[in-house]
C-alpha cells in the first residue's frame, strides 16, 4: 500500500484506548527519529531495542496527558492525531518526574516503568540514574525535533510513513536505488537485514572481548568496516530522504575506519588508506575496502 492509503488508515483506525493510540504514535514518532537522528543513539547502542521501548513509553505519556488537557482524548486516531507536539515536550521539563509519577495506564507493565523512571533518577545508584535521565533526555528530544517540524502528531504522520517504507523498502531489496560506480558493491551485497545483523553481532563481540580484556585487532577493524559500509549503504538507499544527521555519521564512521588503517597498515583494497585521495572521499574508501571484504568471504575455504 502507497503512503496516502496509509494516511487514509491511520486517520480512520480506531485504537481499543487512548493510551494504546498514543502508544501506537509515540512508537511512529520515535522510529522516525531513530532513523533520522542516529547519533543521538549512539551512547545506548549495545542496547537500544530496551531503550526505545523506555522512551516511546515517556513520550506516549506525554502524548496521553496532553490529550487529557486539550479534551482529545478519545481512542478515535484521527482525534489523537490532533495532539499537539510542543504543550507535550512541555511536560518533559521541569516537572516531568510528577507527569510520570501520576500516569495509570491500564497496562501494568507500562504502568510499573513509567513511576519507575522517577524512582531511578531521585534514589537509584548512578547507573540508574544516568538510564531515566537519558531516557527522558531523549525523549523530550524526539518531541522537540518533530515540533520543529510541524505542529501536532498529524503532522507529521507522512514523513513517519515515508520513512518506514523507504527503510522497510531497503529492508526487503524492494528500493530502486541508483548507486554510484564505487558503491555497486551494495547491490550484490548481502540482504540489508544481514547487514545489519553482522554489525550488530560484531558489536556484541567487540563489548565481549572489552569485557574479558582480550582485545582483537582483526575483530575490531572488521567491525569498524561493516558498520561504516552499513551506514553508507542506508544513506545511499534513502537518498533525499537520509538526514544531515546520516550523513555525518557515515562520514565520521569512514573517517574512524580511515584513521585505524592509517595507523594500523591494515588495508585490504588496492589503494592504502594514506593515498592522498581518500582525504576528500573517506566514502569511497569504505566502498574500496568492503569490496575486498566480501570478495575474500566469497572465496571458497582451503580444502573444500
Amino acid at each position: 500500500m502507497d503512503v496516502d492509503g496509509l494516511l487514509k488508515q491511520a486517520q480512520a483506525v480506531r485504537f481499543p484506548s487512548t493510551w494504546d493510540g498514543c502508544l501506537a504514535w509515540a512508537s511512529g514518532l520515535v522510529s522516525w527519529h531513530l532513523t533520522q537522528r542516529p547519533t543521538a543513539w549512539a551512547p545506548v547502542r549495545d542496547n537500544t531495542d530496551t531503550y526505545i521501548h523506555h522512551v516511546t513509553a515517556v513520550v506516549a505519556c506525554a502524548l496521553h496527558a496532553t490529550a487529557v488537557e486539550y479534551r482529545l482524548d478519545a481512542p478515535a486516531g484521527g482525534e489523537l492525531l490532533r495532539i499537539p507536539l510542543a504543550p507535550a515536550g512541555e511536560l518533559l521539563g521541569d516537572g516531568v518526574l510528577d507527569v510520570l509519577a501520576s500516569a495509570s495506564p491500564p497496562a501494568p507493565d507500562l504502568s510499573s516503568l513509567l513511576h519507575s523512571i522517577p524512582y531511578w533518577i531521585e534514589q537509584g545508584d548512578d547507573d540508574a540514574r544516568t538510564k531515566g535521565e537519558f531516557i527522558v533526555d531523549q525523549a523530550r528530544g524526539v518531541l522537540a525535533l518533530h515540533t520543529e517540524f510541524g505542529y501536532a502528531v498529524g503532522d507529521r504522520l507522512r514523513a513517519i510513513l515515508e520513512t518506514g517504507q523507504a527503510m522497510d523498502d531497503l529492508q526487503r531489496g524492494n528500493a530502486a536505488v541508483t548507486y554510484p560506480p564505487d558503491a555497486c558493491i551494495y547491490e550484490t551485497a548481502q540482504p540489508l537485514d544481514d547487514h545489519v545483523m553482522a554489525a550488530s553481532n560484531l558489536e556484541a563481540m567487540h563489548l565481549a572481548d572489552q569485557a574479558a580484556g582480550t582485545p582483537s585487532l582483526g575483530l575490531e577493524r572488521q567491525r569498524l568496516l561493516v558498520q561504516a559500509a552499513l551506514s553508507d549503504r542506508i544513506v545511499l538507499g534513502l537518498g533525499e530522504r537520509a538526514s544531515e544527521d546520516q550523513r555525518e555519521q557515515a562520514r565520521a564512521k569512514a573517517g574512524t575506519l580511515l584513521d585505524w588503517d592509517r595507523e594500523h597498515g591494515t588495508h585490504t583494497g588496492p589503494l592504502a588508506a594514506e593515498d592522498g585521495r581518500w582525504k576528500e572521499d573517506p566514502l569511497g574508501y569504505v566502498r574500496q575496502e568492503y569490496h575486498t571484504h566480501l570478495d575474500r568471504l566469497s572465496q571458497p575455504l582451503l580444502g573444500d
